[in-house]
């Protein structure tokens, strides 16, 4: 349980964080496709004070199964954009944001 002063300066992190404002879906490969394969990939990256994402930052935290849809959801992710994380009045770099891909036939 969190005490009201605990909630408060939870409220005040989220203050100020990135917004997706641009979202790409990742193609589903025709091979897992054509399997029955579903999955997910959870991404991580880092959000530029622009608002893209440092394609040099771009990595596979996790997924299931693994290796099946790393590269569509890495093209994906590729794409993004968000509202960048705002400190002080100065937007800033967010490193190591984490997105997931859920791949459903």
């Amino acid at each position: 349980m969190f005490a009201q002063s605990d909630l408060l300066s939870l409220e005040l992190d989220l203050e100020g964080m990135p917004r997706l404002i641009h979202e790409v879906e990742p193609r589903y490969p025709a091979r897992a496709v054509a399997r029955g394969i579903e999955g997910w990939v959870q991404v991580k990256f880092t959000i530029m004070a622009d608002g893209t994402v440092d394609p040099l930052s771009i990595e596979i935290a996790d997924a299931d199964p693994w290796g099946m849809f790393n590269s569509t959801a890495i093209r994906a992710i590729e794409q993004f954009r968000y509202e960048p994380r705002v400190v002080d009045g100065v937007a800033v770099e967010m490193p190591n944001y984490q997105h997931v891909f859920r791949f459903e036939l």
